[in-house]
């Protein structure tokens, strides 16, 4: 992305029709660190099945491994997005 843009990270969750979805938790890292109530950031997960991290005016500090994680009570998986910010 360049710097001062916008970009959506897309986390979608592929499951079968008799999973129970209403217990699903998301949580987005950059860098090994929690991101969702930090400023630029805004995380939407009605869905969820799907969540979007939305970084908004990105600044060159944005750049690096995001990750996001899905859990419920039988267990979590994750996938990781490197983002790149040119100036």
């Amino acid at each position: 992305v360049i710097e001062g843009h916008s970009i959506n990270l897309r986390c979608k969750l592929y499951t079968g029709l008799s999973l129970n979805k209403t217990n699903m938790v998301w949580r987005w890292l950059l860098n090994n660190e929690n991101i969702t109530n930090k400023s630029n950031f805004i995380e939407n997960s009605e869905d969820l099945t799907e969540s979007i991290l939305k970084l908004e005016n990105a600044p060159l500090e944005a750049k690096g491994i995001y990750k996001c994680i899905v859990m419920n009570e039988f267990g979590e998986h994750s996938r990781e997005i490197l983002l790149r910010v040119k100036s």
